[in-house]
């Protein structure tokens, strides 16, 4: 299934063109465009919210799977510190992050 957008243009392969270096193949700006044309998620018109929210995702998701591991070396007090700390930094940051997208 693909998705696209009422204003969205999707490139002929036809249109396409690639240009060749003397050493190597370099892929121009068109084959890139036509390849994300070609994916269903559009990540160049996702708005600020939405890649937030996914990359608010992501960092859970490796926090989740680090934080057995991190634990087992470091211990129960030092982990949980240190798990603390984090999220203090986390929080500050995305504190910075959202004044500086709310200018």
């Amino acid at each position: 299934m693909s998705l696209r957008y009422p204003d969205e243009e999707v490139p002929k392969v036809a249109d396409i063109q690639t240009t060749a270096e003397s050493d190597e193949d370099s892929v121009n700006f068109s084959d890139l465009i036509a390849k994300d044309h070609a994916h269903e998620i559009k990540l160049r018109t996702m708005s600020w919210q939405k890649a937030a929210w996914l990359l608010a995702g992501d960092q859970v998701c490796l926090a989740i799977m680090a934080q057995s591991w991190s634990l087992s070396v470091l211990g129960w007090v030092p982990g949980i510190i240190t798990m603390l700390l984090a999220g203090l930094f986390f929080y500050f940051t995305s504190m910075t992050m959202w004044r500086f997208i709310m200018k």
